[in-house]
């Protein structure tokens, strides 16, 4: 929890957006510097995204996706990526391109990545 808290309040990677309704948070999205202990070269990636299950279907994954995405791209950041296990349909509609397969113990995640152009 101290990393989202700390990361929200700077202005390099680690970010933390937070999504408000009124003063309640509704959801989160991070940048970091790594996410992907079996991708250590690559970076940075999109992680943490959660929203409220009351308030999914309303756009807030996007608007935080998009606010990663422009932070990435005002830090100098030309490509960004993440890991799934069942959203990658989510991240395609913003633009997210497969680019394969990272293998864990227990499951396989799907590894996108996104030019920031």
């Amino acid at each position: 929890m101290e990393r989202f808290r700390r990361s929200a309040r700077d202005q390099e990677i680690p970010l933390t957006f937070v999504a408000h309704i009124a003063d309640r948070p509704i959801g989160m999205a991070s940048l970091f510097e790594d996410d992907c202990e079996l991708r250590p070269d690559l970076r940075p990636w999109l992680a943490a995204v959660f929203v409220h299950p009351d308030h999914h279907g309303n756009g807030v994954a996007g608007l935080l996706i998009q606010a990663v995405e422009h932070a990435a791209q005002q830090l100098g950041e030309h490509t960004i990526y993440l890991t799934t296990k069942d959203s990658q349909n989510l991240y395609t509609r913003h633009g997210w391109q497969h680019t394969g397969i990272v293998q864990y113990p227990h499951d396989d995640l799907y590894l996108m990545h996104k030019p920031l152009i």
